[in-house]
């Protein structure tokens, strides 16, 4: 009597497919065993907990949050401290571990379609720094090892289009100058300034006097975006206007300061504003003064990469943006090539129907 055995038929591809799983389940385990990571329970913490509380008074945020790391560790933390408000609303109540990439998609696509108090619609810029936020802050759980992953690097990035092409043309700076007196007196050094320099406007209000140097002529900018040192060489307007500004003072001293209160300037938006209104000026804004002395620089002749070492651009596509000149007689020469052309177009197609009329 035979007796047959039944066998599964397992195809190789299956096969093949679950080992490499169970490989790759193995180097996880073996990895998380590595970074002390195994056994441990990650998210648990609540979302609102970690990053702290944005309305806490004289921003004591405690110890152990991301507002309070913020703080202490980035010049822009009161930006963080304003953008942590709508992710606390949205993920109210939630842990770390709660928060996916769905939910962050659902927030960001309820966030592009809200309007903000100026009955305007929200920018894709805004909602982008948001997220940036958000990831930023689970990249700082998973380093505390409070978090496993960061959900915001499955989450589709917001792609922007806000390249500007607005710059201080050379009848409006006059107009917009003759604007800068009484309550907006201080505008009519710091315009020129930004104009001469190309300064970013928190490296002209935390400006001090020992950063000019009136014997080689430079200014020496030591909070960049970057956080690299820039020099920059004054001209004569620029050294006209700090010499009186900084007389008298000592070294640590700010170049600008409110003369009511004797203390920095914290921003200047609102009076140029006033003064770009009253200028009869529209779609200009303080940073565009930093693309005209970009636009300048390339009028003058320098190249895309003696713009970014001037404006401290880490990329030379960025200075790109602010290289808006064309060749003189760009268009003549386009018009001229054209013609050309036609002309010899124009000359075959004659010859040819000279060749069939004569046959």
């Amino acid at each position: 009597m035979v007796v047959r055995l039944w066998e599964p038929q397992v195809s190789w591809t299956n096969s093949r497919s679950a080992y490499q799983s169970a490989e790759q389940a193995e180097i996880k385990l073996k990895r998380d065993v590595f970074d002390g990571k195994y056994g441990k329970q990650f998210g648990t913490m609540l979302f609102a907990k970690f990053v702290g509380d944005p309305y806490e008074a004289n921003d004591q945020f405690g110890e152990d949050t991301f507002l309070n790391w913020a703080k202490n560790n980035k010049r822009s933390w009161k930006h963080d401290r304003f953008r942590v408000r709508p992710l606390l609303l949205a993920f109210a109540g939630k842990t770390l571990g709660e928060i996916t990439p769905g939910a962050i998609e659902k927030f960001k696509s309820a966030r592009l379609h809200t309007v903000t108090k100026r009955k305007t619609k929200r920018s894709p810029a805004s909602v982008k720094h948001e997220i940036d936020v958000l990831s930023r802050i689970f990249s700082l759980a998973v380093t505390w090892g409070l978090a496993d992953s960061n959900p915001c690097s499955r989450v589709s990035r917001i792609k922007l289009q806000n390249q500007r092409y607005r710059y201080l043309l050379p009848d409006e700076e006059p107009r917009l100058l003759a604007q800068c007196t009484g309550k907006r007196q201080h505008l009519a050094t710091m315009i020129p300034f930004a104009i001469g320099t190309g300064a970013r406007k928190s490296e002209q209000l935390t400006l001090k006097v020992r950063q000019c140097d009136f014997f080689r002529n430079l200014i020496t900018f030591d909070r960049t975006k970057s956080n690299r040192p820039r020099i920059v060489e004054m001209n004569s307007e620029v050294r006209e206007i700090l010499l009186p500004l900084c007389k008298g003072k000592r070294p640590d001293d700010y170049v600008w300061l409110f003369p009511k209160t004797g203390k920095p300037f914290a921003d200047v938006k609102r009076a140029f504003i006033r003064a770009c209104e009253d200028a009869g000026i529209e779609g200009l804004v303080w940073h565009d003064l930093r693309a005209t002395y970009g636009t300048r620089l390339g009028e003058a002749g320098f190249n895309a990469y003696d713009i970014a070492k001037l404006m401290g651009h880490a990329n030379i596509s960025t200075s790109q943006r602010y290289v808006r000149n064309l060749p003189v007689g760009a268009g003549e020469a386009v018009m001229l090539k054209n013609q050309r052309r036609h002309n010899t177009v124009t000359s075959e197609v004659s010859g040819t129907l000279r060749v069939v009329v004569n046959s």
